[in-house]
């Protein structure tokens, strides 16, 4: 991605033990003015909401809450089809689905995303309004008093 778009800023939140080797190709790369790793944070909420998109390669999730996140602040979702991923995400919509885990679809997806404005545009007002729907406090308040009532019925 950074050979066709020198401008793209890229953000690795998170620590582990794969970061000395990321923090060394980052160097080794001569990519220091592209990728900021800012390690492990309290919270991510800040850094997200100034994303274009967000990233989630991951080959194994349940129910991610920084998808969730990016989601409820607007901001479309790149992610493997696993887990609940691809409950949550409605391609086309809210993001994409990254199906091949290569570095090359991986930029295909993004450079999909950067060229597509109504995508981005249908993720700011689909993501909370998807979020707000069915993970707010209010949607699960709703539920159980759903599921309360089909029990006082039914006993």
């Amino acid at each position: 991605l950074a050979e066709h778009r020198p401008s793209a800023r890229l953000v690795l939140v998170g620590d582990g033990d794969d970061r000395p080797r990321l923090a060394s190709l980052v160097k080794e790369r001569a990519l220091d003015d592209a990728v900021t790793m800012p390690g492990a944070v309290d919270s991510a909420h800040g850094l997200i909401a100034g994303f274009d998109c967000l990233v989630l390669p991951s080959e194994s999730e349940g129910l991610p809450n920084v998808a969730l996140e990016a989601l409820a602040a607007g901001v479309p979702v790149i992610a493997r089809p696993v887990g609940d991923v691809a409950d949550v995400l409605a391609e086309g919509r809210t993001g994409l689905l990254l199906r091949e885990s290569t570095p090359e679809t991986l930029a295909a997806l993004l450079e999909q995303l950067l060229d597509d404005g109504e995508l981005r545009k249908r993720a700011t007002i689909e993501g909370p309004a998807l979020i707000k729907k069915e993970y707010s406090v209010e949607s699960a308040v709703e539920r159980l008093r759903g599921m309360f009532r089909v029990m006082t019925v039914t006993e």
